[in-house]
Formats: structure tokens, sequence, C-alpha cells
């Protein structure tokens, strides 16, 4: 269906993209005062990510629960 090598274009492009949501989720980390180490930080905002992927919610409380996961995780 798909060629090897459009899965590789899509997976190259895939990661990019959450390397550059996760470095710019650390920086503000950093900005704000949240002091952490790379690894502690790249492991949270991991989970973070994950949490809010695996957790179904109705449009009008994602943002709700996600800033109090993101509150927990980081707590």
């Amino acid at each position: 269906l798909f060629s090897r090598r459009d899965l590789l274009r899509v997976l190259f492009w895939s990661a990019l993209r959450y390397g550059v949501y996760s470095a710019q989720y650390f920086m503000l980390l950093q900005f704000f005062g949240i002091k952490t180490g790379v690894f502690a930080g790249f492991a949270g905002i991991a989970t973070i990510f994950l949490l809010q992927t695996v957790v179904p919610l109705p449009a009008f409380a994602g943002l709700l629960v996600r800033g109090n996961l993101a509150i927990f995780v980081w707590s």
C-alpha cells in the first residue's frame, strides 16, 4: 500500500515535529522557572503528551484537564 520510503519520510517528519514541540515545551519550562534536568524534563514532557493522547475528553473539557494534567506531572 505504502512504500518503505514513504513510511520513512512520514516517520522523519513526525519525529521532527515531536522534537520541535518538546524543545519548545522545555524552553517554556525553563523560562517560567521550572528548573529540571534535560532528561527529566523531556521524560516529563513525553509523559504529558502520552497522557493527553490516551485520555479521551470532550472538546470543552480538554483545556482544563490538560492544564491540570501538566500541573500534576510537574508537581
